[in-house]
């Protein structure tokens, strides 16, 4: 329901499949940290390269640009990641093609985590610049295409809740990794 245009073998669905590995592959490693629902242990994040803003100034640790998108802190943080990525990242990568997407997602994410760095010296992780990314651009689909969506009140009403229903998971991911 939420993804009508859900394939599997899908771009969007092997970045979530990928995720969910390394994800597995944290808590194995690592061990699970009682801080929060199978939580992974923040050495092991700062090991497998979240974003570190001092490593990537002055180590200059680019790959910690790439890397943070494919890691996640605990459970709810990979849930509410992959569960974003594939509702609104199904409807994109239908639209403009798997190749595009990908390199939307990857630009998006990589953007967000040079901005984060910029702005914030916390260490963080996860794909939320990626699915950021990917509401700006469905956004400013609708935006630039508002007057052609005008015939097409299914397609537009449908790219509004998308939308509104991200950005509200987006709420309640920064709250529930707060």
């Amino acid at each position: 329901m939420l993804c009508p245009t859900f394939r599997f073998l899908s771009i969007v669905f092997m970045l979530s499949w990928i995720e969910t590995a390394v994800f597995c592959t944290e808590l194995t490693y690592g061990g699970i940290n009682d801080s929060s629902l199978l939580a992974a242990e923040p050495a092991i994040l700062t090991l497998f390269g979240n974003k570190d803003p001092y490593l990537m100034r002055y180590e200059y640790e680019a790959w910690r640009f790439v890397t943070p998108i494919f890691l996640h802190a605990n459970l709810t943080h990979l849930l509410s990641n992959v569960i974003g990525q594939l509702m609104i990242g199904s409807q994109i990568e239908n639209d403009i093609g798997s190749w595009r997407f990908l390199i939307l997602y990857l630009m998006s994410g990589i953007g967000g985590i040079l901005f984060s760095a910029m702005c914030d010296n916390s260490q963080s992780c996860g794909a939320s610049t990626s699915i950021y990314g990917l509401i700006g651009s469905y956004a400013a689909f609708l935006i630039i295409n508002w007057s052609y969506l005008k015939s097409h009140t299914d397609r537009r009403c449908s790219i509004i809740i998308y939308l509104l229903f991200a950005l509200l998971l987006g709420v309640m991911i920064a709250a529930a990794v707060s």
